[in-house]
């Protein structure tokens, strides 16, 4: 039961002298009761606080609300209100961004709190001193995410829980101590803790979550206690400055990057406890110079041990290039190598397969490697496919010629391949296979043949040099981000028969201008344009159904929009941050206005907000400037705060009253209800 919602309008001063402290019997010397600044509901032993209504720098929270002791806080510091921050990066040229923005700088919890719940204290950015009494049991998850000025914390010895993403982004947090009743370190708990030089894990620890430490680039040694039995996902990745680890004999598991990217280890010794090593576990360590696998060990993942530029292929075991200087593994079952499963005394063979005159390895009618130092490829008659990463990093590869015959073009197959500038792609290729061609920088120009149905995830991503595509009526299915990155990419043409735009498919194609969206597309999909800020003009379906969050993020250039009858959803954001949109075109079919989904559009001057919609969310127009008259149905009957929040030249009307900027207040109270 929500038991106090209401704020009293008073002074910033006045919340100063009541938060320090300055009161009598609850009430402070302006009458403002501790009641007054926050919303909380009951819970088990007394009242939990979800929020925070006041504006002071220095907060004491009370022991007791309404006479029952405040024993959580969840949400209640959360700051959800974003603030445009401009930089200047360069003479005349600036950075436009949206960040949180706190004003809270220290609080001290009370001894009757025992839970520091999800999210209480996210992005208080500008939070530096708190103090946690003894007696709280659980932090939470993103209980102090986002909170860059804090350096230091004391976490007392009740706390027995500490939850995911509890303190990511706390860049300048220097130490942290983990009580000793800690058993699991949660998810993202310290993840891009950057100024984290030394951390302690107790013996009671047994779990190590997904990317628990990751990017904490300051640590230069960790001691994993005994009975901790796996290392999460990308637990240390990225730790550049680790020399050091300590494994015990209790672990059983090392899971997928878990260490990759620790670029000063030497090396480290496994564990006879251990089993499974997982895929790129080890990947980009560029120290480690040896390592013995025990005979524990079941399963090796790809790339388990690779750092692939300085090498001719991806090895995941290649002993003749010293990544693994011991095999004395009798119970090994499976070592994988390019997703292919090899048995142990057949993975010597695999890594040994010859080389043609074009540098290419070719197995089972397969192009599965190909020499680093290539520069033009003719793959030759009889080969049915190109292998997954068959050309993965071949920097020096400028031009390739791929036969008839060849049927499919595999993952990651021209990953990174930033030379390459020209590729022949046959009509009898069907399958265009995941981020086929991710980060071909200088890959100007290709022609995909009639033959293709398929295009996968990431194929063209980061194709900077990409300035004209056809994707022809043949393809029916598109993944997500097949252009993701493409800032040159002027000119598309999708195919008519796709029902989807999908995920950040165009996100930030900076010199796209117009698309013309097929008659058969229902959903475009999240940050699918985001960032194109070239784009002036979209042409939507009658089939459209639904436009997902971010959409349109960042269209800087788009200055007029019409959605058809029939799209029943605008995701929150939508249209955020699209400047030059001067006026926007509802449909009757339209329900709801999400949050955020035109905030900062500065330019635009008119919109219908059609009859049907029943909410306008959060910040739905926040800073629309020019913005000067709305009619708001009287189908809505829920407005979000913020929604009209800098819209100084604003006069809306609603159930027959106008109310101008001034009274905007009054215009929330009418349609809330309150």
């Amino acid at each position: 039961m929500k038991l106090r919602t209401v704020f009293a309008s008073i002074t910033a001063a006045a919340l100063a002298v009541t938060l320090c402290g300055c009161e009598k019997n609850g009430i402070n010397v302006f009458g403002v009761k501790d009641e007054e600044l926050y919303e909380y509901e009951e819970t088990d032993g007394g009242v939990a606080i979800t929020k925070y209504l006041g504006d002071s720098e220095k907060i004491v929270i009370p022991k007791e609300l309404d006479g029952k002791p405040v024993v959580k806080l969840y949400d209640t510091f959360n700051i959800d209100k974003k603030e445009m921050v401009t930089t200047e990066v360069s003479d005349n040229t600036y950075a436009v961004t949206f960040e949180h923005v706190s004003n809270i700088k220290s609080v001290t919890i009370p001894d009757t709190v025992t839970e520091i719940g999800d999210n209480a204290f996210y992005a208080c950015n500008n939070l530096t001193s708190i103090t946690i009494p003894d007696g709280v049991t659980k932090i939470g998850n993103h209980a102090f995410d986002g909170c860059e000025s804090l350096e230091s914390i004391k976490i007392p010895d009740s706390v027995t829980e500490i939850g995911g993403s509890a303190f990511n982004g706390c860049t300048s947090l220097k130490s942290v101590n983990i009580p000793d009743g800690v058993t699991e370190i949660g998810g993202r708990a310290f993840n891009g803790c950057t100024s984290l030089t030394s951390i302690n894990i107790p013996d009671g620890v047994t779990k190590i979550g997904e990317s628990a430490f990751y990017g904490c680039k300051s640590i230069t040694s960790i001691d994993i206690p005994y009975g901790v039995t796996e290392i999460g996902y990308y637990a240390f990745a990225n730790c550049m400055g680790l020399t050091s680890v300590t494994l015990p004999d209790s672990v059983i598991s090392i899971h997928s990057s878990a260490f990759q990217g620790c670029k000063s280890l030497p090396g480290i010794t496994l564990p006879d406890s251990l089993n499974h090593i997982g895929s790129q576990a080890f990947l980009s360590c560029e120290s480690l110079t040896g390592v013995t696998i025990p005979d524990s060990v079941t399963s090796i993942g790809e790339d388990a041990f690779g750092w692939n530029k300085s090498r001719k292929s991806s090895w995941t075991i290649v002993t003749e290039f010293g990544t693994v200087t011991s095999i004395n593994c009798d119970n090994l079952e499976s070592i994988y190598y390019r997703q292919k499963e090899y048995s142990k005394d057949d993975i010597y063979f695999a890594v040994n397969y010859s080389y043609d005159e074009n540098g290419l390895c070719i197995v089972d009618n397969t192009v599965i490697d190909c020499l680093y130092d290539a520069e033009t490829v003719v793959i030759p008659d009889g080969v049915a496919a190109i292998g997954d990463s068959a050309f993965y990093y071949c920097e020096n590869l400028k031009s390739v010629t791929v036969s008839d015959g060849v049927t499919s073009i595999g993952n990651r197959a021209f990953d990174n391949c930033s030379d390459l500038t020209s590729i022949t792609i046959p009509d009898s290729v069907t399958s265009i296979g995941e981020k086929a061609f991710i980060y071909c920088e200088k890959l100007s120009d290709i022609t995909i043949p009639n033959s293709v149905t398929e295009i996968g995830k990431g194929a063209f991503g980061g194709c900077r040099s990409l300035a004209s595509v056809t994707i022809p009526d043949s393809v029916t299915e598109l993944g997500e981000q097949v252009f993701f990155g493409c800032e040159k990419l002027k000119n598309a043409t999708l195919p008519n028969g796709i029902e989807e735009i999908g995920l950040e498919f165009f996100n930030n194609c900076e010199s796209l201008e117009s698309i013309v969206i097929p008659d058969s597309v229902a959903r475009i999909g999240e940050g699918a344009f985001q960032g194109c800020t070239g784009l002036k003009s979209v042409e939507f379906p009658d089939s459209l159904v639904k436009i997902g969050v971010q959409a349109f993020e960042g269209c800087t250039s788009l200055t007029g929009i019409t959605l058809p009858d029939g799209v029943i959803s605008v995701g929150d954001s939508a249209f955020e941050n699209c400047e030059g949109l001067t006026i926007v075109t509802l449909p009757d079919s339209l329900t709801a206005i999400g949050e955020t989904t035109f905030f900062n559009c500065k330019s635009l001057t008119n919109v219908n907000i059609p009859n049907g919609v029943v909410s306008i969310g959060i910040s739905a127009f926040e800073n629309c400037q020019s913005l000067t008259n709305v009619e708001i149905p009287e189908s809505v009957t829920k407005i979000g705060l913020w929604a009209f929040n800098k819209c100084q030249n604003l006069t809306a009307s609603y159930k027959g009253k106008t109310y101008d900027y001034k009274h905007i207040d009054d215009l929330y109270k009418a349609i809330n209800g309150n």
